[in-house]
């Protein structure tokens, strides 16, 4: 992806997590919002989707 796309994209998820409304409506749902850029978040997702796949085949998830 581009990267003038990803910083766009960065900066409107960074706004939007800091809007009072999505705050109390995540609050409200006991989620725990946090930003990663997006380096965290791709090393967040090379750790957790090999565990993840493994769970879905173990339980036999499949997709409608």
């Amino acid at each position: 992806m581009p990267a003038p796309v990803i910083a766009k994209l960065t900066d409107s998820v960074k706004k939007g997590l800091a809007l009072l409304e999505v705050k109390e409506r995540s609050d409200a749902a006991g989620v725990e919002l946090r930003y990663l850029t997006p380096t965290q978040m791709d090393a967040l997702l090379k750790k957790e989707l090999p565990y993840l796949d493994k769970a879905i085949k173990s339980a036999n998830i499949k997709l409608d």
